[in-house]
């Protein structure tokens, strides 16, 4: 009886043992499994980061670095058996030790800590929060060590968590934006030359959208004779009378010239103005589509010709009293040019060559006024 009770006893031990066996086997699968799935994980993300075109690099939360992807590897030169493992991630941007955007958000720094590492860099470096990912910043900034001539870089750097949302990490991504930098700069430096040529120019340059005055010259406001706060704004059919010398509407006719312009035929045109502010004057203007902020406005370009008119016009006022002096003379009075050509003569001589034109040779022509001399001298004698 006493080793029946026994053998149950041990009977009971052994099923204990062998279910608790079981459930370790079934825990050391569970944890193959899960270990065999965290280095795939693991893999693929080595391969995910090694493979990803944009240069890339992680730190864990001891700011080591954990990843150092290929293509970061090529524009910095720096291989990542050299660099995982250490704290050593400035080396690669800088000259001397300073915190990169990775190292600054593990640290949890706030906006004011990380602008003081990027503001007397460049004019042109930037620094501003991600709208897209909460901690995230975003940067843009010059990195001589990088390439042959240096390179501009626009980084983005944001943390990672565990499930508690502690921060465990951090990426930080980079592309190469050297060429977008380069057009801004020259952009910028045709524009500074623009402007100064826009200030400065001896005519008056203004743009208008449409016909409504949105930037203007100093010369401008002196043509026009007004302030800034004048022109900018106003309409340039308040610049010029309702009608113009030729007797066609003002209105109307610049309208139609602002049309032609918008389509892209650059418009030059003599044009009458006086107004609101401006004293009447006479210009050669030039009207052309340009592009500003990705929409068209026109550049108006006035050259003051009222002194130009005035000498035409007095040299057209010259030349008809002169024609009256001469056609009143009782004498004949020819001009010629070198080739004996005539150029000019007076209502007496037209007189003795009636129906002969302009261009004549001398020779020819002094033949005529030689023969009607000759008759006149002998109807006198005759006398």
């Amino acid at each position: 009886m006493e080793e029946s009770k026994t053998i149950k006893e041990l009977k009971l031990k052994i099923q204990q043992l062998e279910k608790k066996a079981a459930r370790q086997l079934q825990i050391k699968n569970q944890l193959e499994i899960a270990r065999k799935n965290f280095l795939s994980a693991q893999n693929l993300l080595v391969n995910i980061v090694n493979g990803n075109p944009i240069p890339t690099f992680i730190l864990d939360k001891d700011h080591k670095v954990i990843y150092w992807n290929q293509t970061l590897e090529k524009i910095s030169g720096i291989k990542a058996k050299d660099i995982i493992g250490t704290n050593n991630q400035w080396q690669a941007f800088y000259n001397k030790k300073r915190p990169v955007m990775a190292d600054l958000i593990i640290n949890g720094a706030d906006e004011e800590k990380f602008w003081s590492h990027y503001k007397n860099n460049t004019k042109y470096t930037t620094l501003h929060k991600s709208t897209l990912k909460e901690g995230a910043y975003e940067s843009q900034d010059f990195f001589p060590g990088f390439g042959r001539n240096g390179m501009w870089l626009l980084a983005n750097a944001c943390p990672l968590t565990d499930d508690n949302a502690n921060v465990i990490g951090a990426i930080e991504t980079f592309q190469d934006v050297t060429k977008l930098i380069n057009a801004q700069k020259e952009s910028r430096r045709n524009e500074e030359k623009y402007r100064t040529l826009f200030k400065n120019a001896g005519d008056a340059f203004f743009l208008m959208d449409y016909d409504r005055l949105i930037d203007c010259n100093a010369f401008s406001l002196k043509i026009f004779n007004c302030s800034h706060e004048d022109m900018l704004g106003n309409s340039i059919f308040n610049f010029f009378p309702e009608i113009q010398p030729d007797g066609s509407r003002s209105r109307k006719g610049f309208q139609e010239k602002i049309t032609r312009a918008y389509g892209g035929e650059n418009q030059r045109f003599y044009w009458k103005f006086a107004g609101l502010f401006a004293r009447g004057f006479d210009a050669n203007v030039t009207l052309t589509r340009v592009e500003i902020n990705s929409r068209y406005v026109l550049q108006a370009v006035v050259r003051d010709i009222t002194q130009h008119v005035k000498a035409e016009k007095e040299v057209f006022r010259l030349r008809n009293y002169l024609s009256n002096i001469i056609n009143s003379m009782p004498s004949v009075l020819i001009g010629i040019n070198k080739k004996g050509q005539v150029t000019h003569w007076n209502f007496k001589a037209e007189q003795y060559t009636a129906g002969s034109k302009h261009g004549k040779l001398w020779a020819r022509i002094y033949q005529w006024f030689s023969q009607g001399l000759m008759m006149k001298w002998e109807r006198s004698k005759r006398q």
